[in-house]
């Protein structure tokens, strides 16, 4: 049995809207905030917990945002993360697969 950590955060990082912010959130601000739970709550988390898997939540495409946009969004904080994972993790190989959401189909960067 292997552990895996799940990032979704319903209402953790936004008590008002579930699963906000996420790493196609409007503000820059907003997206930090995701990525930074994600590498200083969940990687350190597989770090310790030697878990191989850790998901990211993609999050939701708001209707003013063009998807080309959101997939650099979502690619850069997914770079991100991954080198804050291969700096913690030195002992265990840890994979950052993409969580779809809901409404999403599968595809992460599709509208809903």
């Amino acid at each position: 049995m292997e552990t895996i950590i799940e990032t979704g955060a319903k209402f953790l990082l936004n008590p008002w809207k579930k699963h906000e912010p996420t790493l196609v959130s409007n503000e820059e601000k907003d997206r930090n905030k995701r990525i930074e739970f994600v590498k200083k709550k969940t990687v350190d988390v597989a770090e310790f917990l030697e878990a191989n898997v850790v998901t990211i939540f993609s999050g939701k495409i708001n209707e003013n945002v063009l998807r080309e946009e959101a997939f650099w969004w979502l690619t850069n904080g997914v770079s991100e993360i991954t080198e804050y994972a291969k700096m913690k993790v030195t002992t265990h190989p840890c994979v950052n697969p993409i969580e779809p959401t809901e409404g999403i189909n599968g595809d992460p960067l599709s509208a809903s």
